[in-house]
C-alpha cells in the first residue's frame, strides 16, 4: 500500500502537467491571423527568379497592393477592398488550415450571394506568409500588416 500511495500522486502530477501543456502546444501552432497585404518585394523577387518579371511587373504590383487585403479571423477569411475600391468587405469565407494549405468554403458576398475562390491559398508557417496561386506565373505573396 505504501508504494501505491507514493506512485499515485506522481501519476496525477504527470497527468496534470500533460493536460496543462497540451493546450499551449496547440495554441502555438502557427496560423494566419489579422490583415495581410501584397508583399511587393517578395512577389517581384519570385517573378525575377522565375524569369517571369517584365518591365512593368513591379509597377503593377505597387498599384495592386492597396486594392484587396486578406483578413483572417478565427473562422472567417474576408476579402477587404482598399480605399480605391470603396473599402469594406467584398466577401467572406469559412477557412481552415490543412498543413500548408488554406481551405475555404461557404463563401458569400455581402448580399448573401455565393462565390468561389479560384486557385489555391497557401500558408508558409516559418515566414508567416500567405500565398495565392492562380493566374500569375508565381504565387502572389501576402504579409501580415
Amino acid at each position: 500500500m505504501s508504494v501505491l500511495n507514493e506512485v499515485a500522486p506522481l501519476r496525477i502530477a504527470v497527468l496534470l502537467t500533460a493536460l496543462m501543456t497540451a493546450p499551449a502546444a496547440l495554441a502555438a501552432t502557427p496560423a494566419p491571423a489579422g490583415r495581410y497585404a501584397v508583399d511587393v518585394d517578395a512577389t517581384y523577387q519570385a517573378l525575377v527568379e522565375a524569369k517571369a518579371a517584365t518591365e512593368t511587373s513591379r509597377d503593377q504590383l505597387e498599384r495592386q497592393k492597396d486594392l484587396i487585403f486578406l483578413e483572417f479571423g478565427a473562422e472567417t477569411l474576408s476579402f477587404v477592398a482598399g480605399p480605391q475600391l470603396g473599402g469594406g468587405v467584398k466577401g467572406s469565407c469559412r477557412w481552415r488550415l490543412e498543413q500548408d494549405r488554406i481551405r475555404v468554403d461557404s463563401c458569400r458576398q455581402p448580399d448573401g450571394r455565393p462565390f468561389s475562390v479560384k486557385g489555391q491559398i497557401g500558408f508558409e508557417a516559418d515566414s508567416g506568409t500567405v500565398t495565392l496561386t492562380g493566374n500569375t506565373p508565381v504565387p502572389v505573396r501576402y504579409h501580415a500588416q
